[in-house]
């Protein structure tokens, strides 16, 4: 991710596709989230991504992939 910044740094706009939200919500800046080609929501992530966002683009129940996944340290230990 360092060259992504550097990026951002020199004022360009990176853009990057992830099909994997909980990443997308974690390193974005700002998010669009397409379904079926059309554009379903869009913006910061904290206020975008909501379990009713999970259900609309993956079509299941509930919405644990709203929550952040633990970081673990370089010792291994989250």
């Amino acid at each position: 991710m360092t060259g992504l910044v550097a990026l951002v740094l020199a004022q360009q706009a990176p853009v990057m596709v992830l099909h994997d939200l909980v990443s997308a919500a974690r390193y974005a800046d700002t998010l669009v989230a397409v379904r079926d080609g059309v554009v379903v929501a869009g913006g910061p992530p904290r206020d975008v991504v909501d379990p009713a966002l999970v259900r609309r683009l993956y079509e299941v129940a509930g919405g644990s992939a709203t929550r952040r996944a633990p970081v673990k340290s370089a010792g291994g230990a989250g």
